[in-house]
């Protein structure tokens, strides 16, 4: 996990955006959320609990994000010795992105909105799709409330030209854990992709 450290330790050096709760209006209308996609759960064991060990540790582990894609290429599938974990996937056409992953928690005394937006820059940097730009984000209440944490919803672009993607970060910070939902998509299909992520995103659970 130091690699984890070493990246969100270097955006401390950016300034931070404070993210606006009044923004969820106009980027996520309840609409947007209620899409119609059917939600295929992976069979792969991802998202079960790892049992308890005198070598790994057991956290509460996000859940429910079943992807309505099929033949995805896994790309990282790590469960680390403090029960955090990475898992990224792509589909077969390279289109999406998808990282969930949890890492201790490394806010100080960022609020909750700053820590949410510099954390969520990770999914992007741990894949190598470089830095972040154009970032904004909301606190969206109907995650909040369904996950009892404040959850955060950021966006941001990486990459140029043919290498653009589109980001959209499910994040949440328990201050023990910091855990991210993330799709990256090209940005020709992004805005086709919304309401599928919304479906995804209104899903997801913590779990003992």
């Amino acid at each position: 996990m130091k690699r984890i450290a070493l990246f969100l330790a270097a955006l401390l050096a950016f300034s931070l955006t404070g993210c606006s709760s009044s923004e969820a209006s106009s980027e996520a209308p309840d609409a947007d959320k209620a899409g119609t996609y059917e939600v295929i759960p992976p069979e792969d064991g991802r998202g079960d609990l790892i049992p308890a060990s005198s070598d790994v540790a057991t956290i509460p582990v996000l859940v429910g994000g079943g992807l309505p894609f099929t033949g995805m290429e896994n790309l990282m599938n790590t469960n680390y010795e403090d029960g955090t974990y990475t898992y990224e996937d792509m589909t077969q056409d390279g289109s999406v992105l998808v990282v969930d992953m949890a890492f201790q928690s490394l806010r100080t005394n960022e609020t909750v909105e700053e820590y949410a937006e510099y954390a969520a820059r990770f999914a992007a940097l741990d894949t190598g799709e470089g830095e972040p730009y154009d970032i904004t984000c909301f606190q969206d209440e109907d995650y909040t409330r369904n996950l009892s944490y404040p959850v955060y919803i950021v966006w941001y672009t990486t990459g140029s030209g043919e290498d653009q993607r589109q980001w959209m970060v499910y994040t949440v910070d328990t201050e023990d854990y910091t855990y991210l939902y993330a799709f990256g998509t090209i940005a020709d299909e992004a805005d086709d992709m919304q309401d599928v992520f919304f479906n995804i995103c209104g899903n997801l659970e913590l779990v003992d």
